[in-house]
C-alpha cells in the first residue's frame, strides 16, 4: 500500500510517502511560518523525488491532534483535498500515538507528553499488543502531577517521551500508525474526521 502521511499539529511538520510501512521519502519543516504555504510544495517534492503521481496513492494518513488548532485544520483540509481529487480513503491518526510509534515497540509501555497551555500537557500512555500503539491510559490534557502518578504506577521498563526534549514529530510515524489500523477505519475522502481537542483542566 502506498500511503501519503501528513502531520502539521506541532512546531515541526511535514509529509512522508510510505509503501508497506517502509519510508520512501520524508520532508519536515518548522511550522513557525504558515503551514498552508509549506505543506503542498513539500508534498509535490516528495512525489517528484519518487517519480510518482497522486493517482499512485492507495490512501492518506493525517494527524488529527491534539496540538496546534490552526495546524490541525490545515493538515486535515489538505488531506481531504487530495483525497477528494483521487477518491482516496483517509486514516485519522492521533498525534500522540504517532509520537509513541517512534519508540521501540518491544517496550512494555510508552508515555508521551506534548506541551499544551497553562502548565498542562497532552498526554497518552500506549502499549503495542499488535505492533501498533494502543491506548492504555486515555489520551487527554493532564497536569504534571497526574502524569507523574500514571508513570509511577506503570510497570517497570517503559519510557516517557517529552516532545521537544526526547522526541521530535516525524510525519512518517503517522503513516506507521495508520498501517496498523483496520482498513474500514479510513473514511472516504476523509469526510467525518474530527480534530482531537481536549479542554483545559484549568478553570
Amino acid at each position: 500500500m502506498k500511503l501519503l502521511a501528513i502531520d502539521t499539529t506541532s512546531t515541526v511538520g511535514g509529509a512522508a510517502l510510505l509503501e508497506d510501512r517502509q519510508v520512501l521519502v520524508e520532508e519536515t519543516f518548522p511550522l513557525h511560518r504558515s503551514a498552508s504555504t509549506e505543506l503542498l510544495p513539500a508534498i509535490d517534492r516528495l512525489f517528484h523525488q519518487q517519480s510518482l503521481e497522486r493517482g499512485d496513492l492507495d490512501a492518506i494518513a493525517v494527524a488529527l491532534g491534539p496540538g496546534s488548532f490552526t495546524g490541525i485544520r490545515i493538515g486535515l483540509a489538505t488531506a481531504q483535498g487530495i483525497a477528494a481529487a483521487g477518491s482516496l480513503p483517509v486514516f485519522g491518526v492521533s498525534s500522540l500515538a504517532a509520537l509513541a510509534a517512534q519508540a521501540d515497540s518491544k517496550l512494555p509501555w510508552v508515555g508521551v507528553c506534548r506541551p499544551a497551555r497553562a502548565d498542562e500537557f497532552y498526554f497518552g500512555l500506549f502499549t503495542f499488543p499488535k505492533g501498533g500503539p494502543t491506548e492504555k491510559i486515555p489520551e487527554g490534557r493532564y497536569r504534571q502531577g497526574q502524569i507523574d502518578r500514571f508513570v509511577q504506577s506503570a510497570p517497570a521498563g517503559g519510557v516517557l517521551l517529552v516532545e521537544g526534549k526526547t522526541v521530535t514529530p516525524r510525519p512518517a510515524a503517522v503513516g506507521w500508525v495508520a498501517s496498523y489500523l483496520d482498513a474500514d477505519s479510513a473514511l472516504p475522502g476523509g469526510h467525518g474526521l474530527q480534530p482531537r481537542f481536549y479542554p483545559s483542566l484549568v478553570e
